[in-house]
Formats: C-alpha cells, sequence, structure tokens
C-alpha cells in the first residue's frame, strides 16, 4: 500500500472579496468612511437639486433677465384708518331752531352725522363780544354707553368748542320744558356760564350746551330755562317721536321767559 502523502501545511482562510466581504469583516476605520460616503451621495444630490429648481424659479420669475422685477416686490399692507365717527352735514335742513323773544343777536347752526345713524344739531346764540352767548348741542338716535360725569361731558363737549373749562362746581337740578336737566356754573373759555345737560330717560334724546354771560350781564337759572324752553321742530325732521316729545314739552313750558330780559347785542 502505498505510504500515503502528507497532508498540506495549515494555511489561514483568506479573506473573502472586498466585494462580499461584510461589514463586520471591515475594520472599523473603513466602516466608518463608508458610511460617510454613503451619507453624503444623497445629501449633495438634494442640495444640487434644490439649488437647481430655486434657481429656475427665479429666472422664471425675472423673465429670464436675472435681474428683479415686479413680482419680487412684495406688497406692503397699509393699516387703514378707522373711520370718523362723525361726518359734517353741509347745507343740511335744521331739525331744530330757538326761539327767544327779546333776543337780539346773531344766530348759527351746524349739523353732523353719526356713523351708527344718528344726527347732532348744534345751535348758538350771540358770538364773541355778545353780552350772552349761547351754545345747545342736541343729539338724537345716538347710542351713549356709560355716561360719563357731568364735568368731564362738560369738558369733552368744550373742547369740541375749541374751547377750556377752567372751573365747575356740583350740577343742581333744573326744570326744563323736556323734564328735569343738570345745570351748574361753570367758567368755560375764561367767561362767567351756567353749564346744562340733559337726558330723556327712554329716548335717544340729549342736550348738552351753555349759556355765558359778560361784565354787562350774568346767565341765571331762567335765562337758560327760557333757552331751553323755546327749543323747537323746524320742519326738516320726519322723526315722529321726536314730534310727540315736542309737542307734549310745549305744554310744560316753565314760563321763565316772562322772568327774564335779555340785552341788546352791542352796535
Amino acid at each position: 500500500m502505498p505510504a500515503s502523502a502528507p497532508f498540506p501545511p495549515f494555511a489561514a482562510p483568506s479573506p473573502p472579496p472586498a466585494a462580499v466581504r461584510r461589514p463586520r469583516d471591515i475594520p472599523i476605520p473603513q466602516r466608518i468612511r463608508a458610511r460617510r460616503s454613503r451619507t453624503w451621495l444623497p445629501l449633495s444630490l438634494g442640495a444640487i437639486a434644490l439649488a437647481a429648481a430655486i434657481t429656475a424659479s427665479m429666472v422664471r420669475r425675472d423673465g429670464g433677465t436675472g435681474g428683479a422685477g415686479p413680482s419680487d416686490e412684495i406688497p406692503q399692507a397699509v393699516p387703514a384708518a378707522p373711520p370718523a365717527p362723525w361726518e359734517p352735514l353741509v347745507q343740511a335742513l335744521p331739525f331744530y331752531t330757538l326761539e327767544a323773544p327779546g333776543w337780539d343777536g346773531q344766530q348759527g347752526q351746524a349739523a353732523r352725522r353719526h356713523s351708527g345713524g344718528g344726527r347732532e344739531d348744534t345751535l348758538t346764540l350771540g358770538g364773541t363780544g355778545s353780552p350772552l352767548q349761547f351754545r345747545l348741542t342736541v343729539t338724537r338716535g345716538v347710542s351713549e354707553g356709560v355716561r360719563p360725569s357731568f364735568y368731564v361731558d362738560l369738558v369733552r363737549r368744550a373742547a369740541e368748542a375749541g374751547l377750556a373749562v377752567d372751573r365747575s362746581a356740583p350740577p343742581a337740578l333744573l326744570a326744563t320744558k323736556f323734564g328735569i336737566a343738570e345745570a351748574a356754573p361753570a367758567t368755560i373759555g375764561g367767561l362767567a356760564c351756567l353749564a346744562v345737560r340733559f337726558r330723556h330717560p327712554d329716548l335717544a334724546f340729549r342736550l348738552h350746551g351753555w349759556l355765558c354771560g359778560s361784565q354787562a350781564v350774568t346767565p341765571d337759572g331762567d335765562h337758560l330755562a327760557c333757552l331751553l324752553d323755546g327749543l323747537v321742530l323746524a320742519g326738516g325732521s320726519e322723526d315722529a317721536a321726536m314730534k310727540v316729545l315736542f309737542t307734549q314739552a310745549d305744554q310744560w313750558r316753565t314760563g321763565s321767559c316772562a322772568m327774564v330780559q335779555w340785552p341788546s347785542a352791542p352796535a
């Protein structure tokens, strides 16, 4: 029997080809480099695609000129001012007038409409240099909200007329043909005055104003009540509730006009 050939010397198995090497067979530094290579490639491709898309969008928006076009301008929102609550009424038909027997002085009137639909009429008697100056504001159809104090209300009304209130006493009650009003002595624009306000309990009808005197005459409650008695409808309004109110009020005149004498305006 022939002698068997000796076994070949033992040799360690050769590593598998790189194409089939398993991750655990790859040394750690090589694995990290391979992993980074696989991560970098898709990120780079994505960044290139995004840059290309942005460039194409800018070219389309610029019309291919490469410059800034009108569409690059972002419209700026301009805050709109709130609408004014009052709008002057030019050449409006008068709703009210003042009848003051014996009053020798000029009369004036202005009106404005509220954005909510109400109206305010301002009537004046006398002017700068007159012995007496009367201003009355009649508000109809405007919600008052929280009613301010007499003094705050007077200061606001005087400011609208371009005047300042130097002082005002606490108000007292004053009988008028419309009902009980509030009246108080006040110094308005440097003149000694009587301020007044009235609010109807059921209707959106209010009166605000003042009667100012001069060195020639000092106004009192009778002067003020007489002027309020002389407030009548002028015919320009079709407000049925006002017609009823004034018809009833004319029956409750205080008779104050019989107790006052109006000074003559200076020549």
